[in-house]
């Protein structure tokens, strides 16, 4: 019997109106994954009392495999990625995925060991499903988020990520994506078998040095598989016209040949909230890209504002927080901490190989 679950988050009415977030999630789980699963939910960032990170000895989720995360350890320690000497590498890398996943998969991204010169910014939302690998052995699953949620890694392991395409990782995990919503969860804890399956051939990976070659592999793996040929097209050309701020759900539905109800639910599945809810999520993504270049270069908030789409800068201050739990102002700051570090688009802070927007190839399969 499989288990259900029901992650209660963020959500939109049929009308577009917008719910506010429950504090808490509601899990209606097999007895034994439950409380693991409940356990993994990241809260709200910004309460100074919670650490920025999760304790790896706390919550791992390969306890019995404890031995041969001693030798992961100790092949990354030795991992030539993080150089005491000589120049300093980058942080944070993106890079675009071989050819045959680029229809599903977004980045690969990899994060090197370091400290985080700002503890108050946390994961940021950005429409997109994360599968990440660490080099202690942790395997997380980012989901689609409608707030900032605390880091789910600890900042001494290297850490190796896949990003899908809105839509795509929770067709591949075989899960929907609301019940991913707002969470940053072990994938040992999700129970459907494509990502059981996954978790196997990531839980075999031991050397940071490819582990990006193998969590492509891994991928592709299951991309044949599960026979994924294509995405919802529905959702895809949905998402695409949500780039535009002034696109108005009604009339994107109405030019799909659904009615609001129907595409709130091909939303929610693939997804994993409503379509209005996406649309303020990318636009908040371009806010970061026009960020990233300083809000005096750019003619100030307001003019940040005027250009992608809020109404005006009192719009843009109460949707940043909404977002990101920050000011504009304290969220510009730590991003020029982030880039001084070498971290450009760490965190989902603006993708560097999208610049926020919205552009899925075009298949052809």
């Amino acid at each position: 019997m499989k288990a259900a679950r029901v992650a209660s988050g963020p959500s939109e009415s049929d009308d577009g109106e917008r719910r506010e977030p429950h504090e808490s999630f509601s899990f209606l789980l097999l007895p034994r994954r439950r409380r693991r699963l409940a356990s993994l939910a990241s809260d709200r960032v910004g309460c100074a009392s919670r650490p920025a990170t999760f304790d790896p000895q706390v919550w791992h989720p390969f306890a019995s495999m404890r031995p041969r995360l001693e030798r992961i350890r100790h092949v990354a320690t030795a991992s030539p990625d993080v150089s005491d000497a000589g120049t300093k590498p980058s942080t944070y890398r993106e890079r675009r995925p071989p050819e045959p996943l680029s229809g599903v998969v977004e980045c690969l991204w990899r994060r090197e060991r370091w400290r985080a010169p700002t503890r108050d910014l946390g994961v940021l939302p950005d429409g997109r499903v994360d599968v990440t690998w660490a080099s202690d052995g942790t395997i997380v699953v980012i989901g689609p988020q409608s707030r900032a949620l605390m880091r789910p890694l600890p900042e001494d392991v290297v850490v190796v990520g896949v990003r899908f395409w809105p839509g795509d990782g929770p067709r591949l995990l075989g899960v929907p994506a609301h019940e991913l919503a707002n969470l940053h969860v072990s994938l040992e804890a999700i129970d459907a078998r494509p990502a059981m399956a996954l978790c196997r051939d990531l839980a075999a990976i031991e050397d940071p040095r490819n582990a990006s070659m193998r969590v492509a592999d891994a991928v592709a793996r299951r991309l044949n598989a599960s026979k994924l040929s294509s995405t919802d097209v529905v959702v895809r050309r949905a998402a695409a016209l949500l780039g535009n701020s002034e696109a108005r759900i009604e009339q994107i539905a109405k030019a799909l040949s659904l009615s609001e109800r129907q595409l709130q639910r091909r939303f929610r599945e693939a997804v994993g909230y409503g379509p209005k809810t996406l649309q303020r999520v990318l636009r908040f993504q371009r806010l970061l890209e026009a960020l990233w270049h300083g809000s005096e270069h750019a003619g100030g908030f307001a003019s940040i504002a005027a250009a992608i789409g809020y109404a005006d800068q009192a719009h843009l201050t109460r949707e940043t927080r909404a977002l990101s739990g920050l000011s504009p102002l304290r969220l510009e700051r730590n991003l020029a901490m982030l880039g001084n570090e070498g971290a450009r688009g760490i965190f989902k802070t603006g993708g560097l190989t999208r610049g926020g927007a919205y552009t899925h190839p075009t298949r052809t399969t």
